[in-house]
């Protein structure tokens, strides 16, 4: 319901706008189309905090970036002449990686025994988000021949969600207890988890368009997915569960992108 909301206000935005595109381009065609999206994300910090007395606090701190992953994903929409397009698009972004060694602090309440470990844990997310462009074809002077097409600057905003999977939640490096070693090698911390958030990107970059055939783009994305908590219930090192309750782990995934996408009109 809420993912229906906002790809109405866009379309509604899209439209109340071709009047003003209409002193501009000639009438407007509108052609649809389906897009390959690929690229490379490069996820800023994540910012986790991690608050007692549920977790233990570390000499080296929670922050640890996650590393460059690919984007994979495709689209469906439409021109409208040479004013833009609106699409709908799902992307995924996934197997981020959180490793974080740390040294106990003072203090320490789930893990007494106060020795180096590392925390881990794995995240995926996937995107479904309603966008908007707008074209400079729209204007001679932002527009260049290139044989039998024409490349033009392109600027884009899209609004939707994304889930997020939180997955191999755990912390590696304890030392085993006599009987249960495997228990305290893996930590016990294993977990898997799912959120759903807001989630908005800003683009800009540029199109070759061909023989209105096919359509080639590449630019920088901004990717917001916002803010989230990890998972609220684990084990302990003797391997019972333990309730985080409103100390769970939050953390955030926003990135700087670059994309290429390759459009396909019928």
């Amino acid at each position: 319901m809420f993912l229906k909301k906002v790809m109405t206000l866009v379309a509604s935005m899209f439209v109340l706008s071709m009047p003003l595109a209409a002193n501009w381009c000639c009438e407007p065609q509108v052609t649809p189309y389906v897009k390959i999206v690929s690229g490379v994300t490069f996820p800023c910090s994540p910012n986790v905090s991690a608050l007692p007395p549920a977790w233990d606090s570390a000499i080296e701190g929670y922050n640890s970036d996650f590393d460059t992953r690919p984007i994979l994903g495709g689209a469906i929409g439409a021109e409208v002449g040479a004013y833009g397009a609106l699409d709908l698009s799902l992307a995924y972004r996934g197997q981020f990686n959180y490793e974080k060694f740390q040294t106990p602090g003072s203090g320490a309440s789930i893990d007494p025994l106060g020795v180096p470990r590392t925390r881990r844990f794995n995240l995926d997310a996937t995107s479904l988000l309603c966008s908007v462009y707008l074209y400079g074809r729209c204007f001679e002077c932002l527009t260049w021949q290139c044989g039998s097409g024409v490349f033009y600057p392109v600027v884009g905003v899209g609004v939707g969600t994304s889930r997020i999977v939180i997955w191999d939640f755990r912390t590696t490096g304890l030392p085993p207890l006599p009987g249960n070693e495997t228990l305290l090698a893996f930590s016990g911390d294993n977990q898997y988890s799912v959120r759903w958030r807001f989630t908005y990107q800003a683009s800009a970059g540029f199109e070759y368009r061909h023989c209105d055939s096919w359509a080639l783009g590449f630019g920088y994305r901004w990717f917001d997915a916002g803010r989230f908590s990890g998972p609220r219930y684990f084990r302990d090192k003797f391997g019972g569960s333990f309730d985080a309750g409103n100390n769970v782990w939050k953390m955030s995934l926003r990135s700087n992108e670059l994309y290429v996408d390759l459009k396909l009109f019928f």
